[in-house]
């Protein structure tokens, strides 16, 4: 079985979570959270 690799992230470009959601800027991952989430 072939190995996934991890895509890579667009920092700084502007995204949203849909066609009427609120924009953000991808970030840099600060740390990881105890709840397995990232922080960033």
């Amino acid at each position: 079985m072939g190995k996934l690799g991890v895509p890579p992230v667009p920092v700084g470009k502007i995204k949203s979570l849909s066609a009427f959601g609120p924009k953000y800027e991808v970030r840099e991952a600060l740390r990881a959270l105890d709840d397995g989430d990232w922080m960033v």
